[in-house]
C-alpha cells in the first residue's frame, strides 16, 4: 500500500522508537507511512529518512553557524508550550512555507488529543524578547522525530529552519538519544531537501524493510518514477494500435487511506487515461501498483468538495477522485495490459 495510517488510543515512547524504526510519522494525532505524496501540484516518490546519533560528525560549517546563533539570538529548549506569540509566527510564516500547511497550529498538533498522545518538546528561538523561531519534536525512549519548523519571515537569511534541526540534533545526542526522524524528502522537490544538509542520513526500504546508507538510496524503489516507466511502455503497446493513451497525474490517490467511505477509490499517483466512447463520466483507465501490477479499470468520476464548519467551500481542498466501477482485468506485462484496454473498448 501506497499509504497506511494508524491511530492509536495510546503510544507508549518504546512504539513510538520502533514506529519510526520502521519508517512511521507523525500526523496530528494519529501515525502514518507513505511511498507517494501530492505536493505543489504533482506527486512525489517520498523517501523517509533518519540521523544516526551514536556515529553523527558534526562539521566545522554546522558548528561556525550554531556559533554565530547563539551569538545574536537566545535559544531556550523545554515541554511544548502553545501561546498566541507561536500562534502569530506560524500564521506569518505559513504565508511563504511550501508545500499544505495546517491552518492552525493545535490542528499541527491533533488537538489536546495528540498533545496528550505524545511527548513534545520544543526549541525556542528569541531576538531579544522577540520570538523569531520555534520548532517542535517527540520523544520517545531513544529516538526523536522533527514535527515542525517555524520562523520569521524577515529572518530567512539566517537558516533558521535549518539551525532549529542541528538545535534539536545537539540537544538529542546531549540526552543520549540514538536516533533522529526529520521526516521524509521528496526526489526532484528540492524544496525538502534542507533535511539532507544535516549530513550522512539513511533511507528506508519500505520493500526491503531495512535502512540503507546514502550510497545504496539509489536501490529503493522510487514508486512515481516507476509507475510512470511502466505505464509508458502500456502507452506504447496502445500507440501501435492507434489508441493514444494519456499519462495523468492523480491528486484523489491519498483519500481511500483516509477515509474509509472511499476505500474503493484509486490508490495510485499516475494512471494511464484511455480514451473511449464513454468518457467523460466512466474513464477507462490503466493502473500500476506493486501488490497488483497492471489494472485496467472502468471507473465513475467524481469532485470531492470540503467544507468549513460554517458551510463555506475549502477551494484548496477540491479534488477529482475515481471511484472503481469494474475491473476489466489484471496483467504483469505491458503489452497484455494494453491487450485488455483493447478489449475493453471494443466493448464499450
Amino acid at each position: 500500500m501506497l499509504i497506511q495510517s494508524h491511530r492509536p488510543d495510546r503510544i507508549l515512547p518504546s512504539e513510538l522508537d520502533q514506529r519510526l524504526a520502521q519508517g512511521w510519522f507523525r500526523i496530528g494525532d494519529s501515525l502514518f507511512t507513505c511511498k507517494a505524496v501530492w505536493f505543489e501540484g504533482v506527486p512525489r516518490s517520498a523517501l523517509w529518512i533518519r540521523l544516526d546519533l551514536g556515529t553523527y560528525t558534526w562539521r566545522k560549517s554546522q558548528r561556525k553557524l550554531l556559533n554565530r546563533i547563539h551569538r545574536r539570538y537566545r535559544v531556550e529548549i523545554g515541554q511544548l508550550e502553545l501561546n498566541p506569540e507561536k500562534r502569530e509566527l506560524y500564521a506569518r510564516y505559513r504565508t511563504q512555507a511550501s508545500g499544505t500547511r495546517a491552518e492552525r497550529l493545535e490542528a499541527v498538533l491533533g488537538g489536546t488529543r495528540g498533545q496528550a498522545l505524545f511527548d513534545t518538546r520544543e526549541i525556542r528561538i528569541y531576538e531579544g524578547e522577540r520570538l523569531v523561531a520555534f520548532s517542535w519534536f517527540d520523544v520517545g525512549d531513544h529516538s526523536a522525530e522533527s514535527i515542525l519548523g517555524v520562523y520569521d519571515p524577515e529572518c530567512a537569511a539566517d537558516s533558521l529552519g535549518y539551525v532549529s534541526m542541528l538545535l534539536e540534533v545537539e540537544a538529542l545526542q546531549e540526552m543520549g538519544f540514538a536516533f533522529y526522524y526529520p521526516g521524509y524528502v521528496l526526489p526532484g522537490a528540492p524544496e525538502m531537501d534542507y533535511k539532507l544538509r544535516l549530513g550522512a542520513v539513511e533511507y528506508w526500504d519500505p520493500d526491503k524493510w531495512t535502512w540503507r546508507p546514502k550510497e545504496e538510496s539509489g536501490r529503493i524503489l522510487h514508486v512515481v518514477e516507476h509507475s510512470q516507466r511502466l505505464l509508458l511502455e502500456v502507452a506504447g503497446w496502445l500507440s501501435g494500435a492507434n489508441i493514444e493513451a494519456r499519462m495523468v497525474a492523480y491528486p484523489g490517490f491519498e483519500l481511500p487511506s483516509m477515509q474509509p467511505s472511499l476505500s474503493d477509490g484509486l490508490a495510485v499517483p499516475v494512471l494511464l487515461h484511455v480514451p473511449s466512447e464513454l468518457d467523460p463520466g466512466s474513464p477507462l483507465v490503466v493502473t500500476w501498483s506493486p501488490e497488483v501490477g497492471y489494472q485496467v479499470q472502468r471507473c465513475q468520476a467524481m469532485v470531492l468538495i470540503a467544507r468549513r464548519p460554517n458551510g463555506e467551500e475549502v477551494p484548496e481542498a477540491r479534488r477529482s477522485f475515481l471511484q472503481s466501477e469494474t475491473v476489466e482485468g489484471v496483467a504483469q506485462d505491458p503489452a497484455q495490459a494494453a491487450s485488455i484496454a483493447m478489449q475493453a473498448l471494443e466493448s464499450d
